[in-house]
């Protein structure tokens, strides 16, 4: 309870493989620690460049939603969905790669989910450690108690799995209604289970093909819609945001909130794409700047540079606290 890099948020880690690095001597190790820095570098990115400058349009705009038309929403939405992802994982990159500074190996908590192609796969690669935990501690029970009703009752329980989910972050009811859609986006595979997996496909093709750029993209449309929930104060602010996105608003002009501008967006939007290059690319490694297999140094080093000088001039001014600190 006492270790302070994942103390606020996580990762969740199972006491039977953190206490035993606890309970051991260790020693400094110098690669562990390098490669602890280079994490804990990535995680500064992603916090104080994407998802800080993502916050500065969406926060005011979720905060003020009926002041602004359905496109001026419809951005704020798409840019919220990776000021969550960005601000969690960046935490969570943080706090791994500090534990690295003192010999402990924290598990990983995020793993490029915008590249799934079924709500499955998201599942696996989205705060992996909370839903290890649901599985293990609901999911499983629950599925063993209601086995007698098959594929009824395995989906019942994949449903009140997601509804915990939901309660995690919060008992009002746009948490139990952001849970609930995510059970609820299951029963397509669990009715046509063949049909609809392709997780892990990215780890053996490095190009892309259309079936499955329609099919990353859909769920990100999904994810990104269903994350309004999550964001939204109450249950009747998530959908009258909602159903201003889906008027004829959505085809008006954007209205920019305070502080924020087309060059501003054009320039967080930018970074996002940074992100998720580097996330491609550097899939099939442990974090996102593991990069022992570039073999030039000075590569190494401009990567490095490019991103502390990133950090440095579009870094948000912003104070704005981790999204999971509330919770």
């Amino acid at each position: 309870m006492a270790y302070f890099p994942k103390i606020a948020s996580g990762p969740i880690e199972p006491a039977k493989k953190f206490l035993p690095q606890v309970a051991v001597k260790r020693n400094f190790d110098y690669a562990l620690a390098a490669d602890g820095m280079r994490q804990i570098l990535w995680g500064l990115f992603t916090k104080i460049v994407v998802a800080n400058n993502c916050a500065s349009f969406a926060q005011s705009v979720f905060e003020n939603h009926d002041q602004y038309p359905g496109s001026t929403l419809l951005l704020a939405s798409f840019f919220y969905l990776f000021q969550v992802y960005c601000d969690f994982s960046g935490y969570s990159n943080i706090a791994i790669g500090i534990s690295k500074l003192f010999g402990i190996r924290l598990s990983r908590n995020f793993n490029a989910p915008f590249f799934s192609t079924s709500i499955r796969e998201y599942w696996q690669k989205w705060h992996i450690t909370l839903t290890n935990w649901m599985m293990k501690y609901v999911f499983t029970p629950l599925s063993f108690s209601l086995r007698h009703f098959k594929k009824a009752g395995t989906s019942i329980s994949i449903i009140i799995t997601f509804v915990a989910v939901g309660l995690w972050h919060g008992t009002e009811g746009n948490f139990i209604v952001f849970g609930l859609l995510h059970g609820l986006y299951f029963m397509p595979l669990m009715l046509f289970p063949k049909r609809n997996d392709e997780s892990g496909w990215h780890k053996q093709s490095f190009f892309f093909n259309m079936p499955r750029i329609c099919k990353m993209f859909g769920l990100f449309l999904v994810i990104m819609l269903t994350c309004i929930f999550f964001g939204s104060r109450s249950l009747t602010e998530a959908l009258e945001f909602i159903n201003k996105i889906f008027s004829r608003s959505v085809f008006s002009s954007i209205a920019w909130p305070p502080f924020t501008n087309v060059f501003k967006a054009f320039m967080t939007v930018l970074f996002i794409v940074i992100l998720l290059a580097t996330e491609w690319m550097q899939r099939l490694q442990s974090h996102e700047l593991q990069l022992d297999h570039i073999k030039s140094p000075y590569l190494r080093r401009s990567i490095y540079i490019a991103i502390i000088l990133m950090i440095s001039l579009f870094g948000s001014v912003m104070h704005i606290n981790f999204l999971y600190s509330r919770f």
